[in-house]
């Protein structure tokens, strides 16, 4: 049996080998949940202007990770959800800078991504609080495979 592929780990994948350092400054990327990162991130460290990393990108799983459809079917549809959390304490326009620079990346790698048919950019929403200089924005990725035959063998 092969390993199954985990979807947030291949969206990190995807972003750090597309990443344009031209369009937007590479920054800090953190998938949670593997074995190296934990489900606590200390933003006073991560976010320092100091050692010019000052964004992070925080990729996760997104609501229901897997959706399988119930009934007897040789053939079904899955579709994966996948949340990217952009933090930076530069500005406004650089949390839109971000969320352009992955959608960009998404939508060039929307056929071509190993393990997967489609993925695709679904939405952005931006959180604001007046009273932090953090600015922080949520993508949501939603990845494919239509028609895959289920394991029916025993």
């Amino acid at each position: 049996m092969t390993d199954e592929i985990i979807p947030a780990k291949e969206i990190k994948d995807i972003l750090i080998q597309a990443w344009s350092e031209t369009n937007s400054l590479r920054p800090r990327f953190v998938d949670l949940g593997s074995n190296e990162t934990t489900l606590r991130i200390d933003l006073d460290r991560m976010l320092v202007p100091t050692q010019g990393k000052q964004d992070l990108v925080v990729i996760y799983p997104g609501g229901t990770m897997l959706e399988e459809p119930i009934g007897n079917w040789t053939y079904a549809h899955r579709t994966y959800f996948v949340n990217i959390d952009l933090y930076s304490i530069q500005s406004r326009q650089r949390l839109y800078n971000l969320m352009a620079e992955i959608r960009r990346i998404l939508h060039f790698k929307m056929h071509h991504t190993p393990g997967f048919q489609r993925i695709q950019f679904k939405s952005y929403e931006e959180t604001y609080d007046e009273n932090l200089t953090l600015w922080v924005g949520t993508v949501e990725v939603e990845l494919i495979n239509s028609a895959v035959l289920m394991e029916t063998t025993v």
